[in-house]
């Protein structure tokens, strides 16, 4: 199936590339579009490896006339160090347990009841958020912790009370982040396109505009 879609994805790729040319594009710029297309196509069905597609894609803007720096500059700019640093703390508290200890550690603040739980788990994924920028990461510490509090609770694994916390717990894990320019992996990619308008962005500015409507 994998070779199906890797056939499909080339066929694809080299039929945009064969095209009359559209208007607004040169030719570059269709080579661009038709190895996106391609490359996305090896994403979505998991043809191979993501990385590996990403690395193939770059390689192949390169073959296509593409600019080095700017086919690379994904990897060049700030902001893709900044997450790399991100994420080694991240890493580090999930391995160290510190995460877990937190979270532990705000659920005994609050009452044992539906409302004191959900709301545990609300400032939780906050907490979080600021340290650990994977939403995968987040949901992959939190839940476990929510899966263990129903089972203590008794709670049967179906029941509308199991699945009113492992569901808030799992969009707590995801929703909070968005607060934060890091507390998200789509973080650099907002401060990268600002940069590339030469637009000035802060943590602090990000968080004044988008903390509101995700705490709402």
């Amino acid at each position: 199936r994998k070779w199906i879609w890797l056939a499909v994805a080339a066929i694809v790729g080299i039929v945009i590339a064969a095209l009359p040319g559209f208007e607004g594009l040169s030719h570059r710029a269709q080579l661009v579009l038709a190895i996106t297309v391609f490359s996305a196509i090896l994403w979505a069905f998991q043809v191979i490896n993501n990385g590996v597609a990403s690395v193939l894609m770059m390689g192949l803007l390169i073959v296509a006339g593409v600019r080095p720096a700017l086919a690379l500059s994904g990897f060049g700019g700030p902001p893709f160090w900044v997450l790399v640093t991100v994420l080694f703390y991240g890493f580090a508290m999930k391995k160290t347990g510190l995460a877990e200890r937190l979270s532990y550690y705000i659920l005994s603040l609050f009452p044992s009841s539906y409302s004191g739980i959900l709301g545990a788990f609300f400032v939780i994924g906050f907490v979080l958020a600021l340290g650990i920028p994977s939403m995968t990461v987040r949901t992959a510490i939190m839940v476990p912790i929510a899966w263990a509090l129903v089972q203590s609770l008794g709670l049967a694994p179906r029941s509308r009370g199991s699945a009113l916390i492992i569901l808030t717990t799992v969009e707590m894990a995801v929703i909070p982040g968005l607060a934060f320019l890091y507390g998200s992996l789509d973080g650099p990619i907002v401060a990268a396109a600002f940069e590339a308008k030469h637009l000035p962005l802060t943590w602090l500015g990000y968080a004044q505009v988008t903390t509101f409507p995700t705490l709402l």
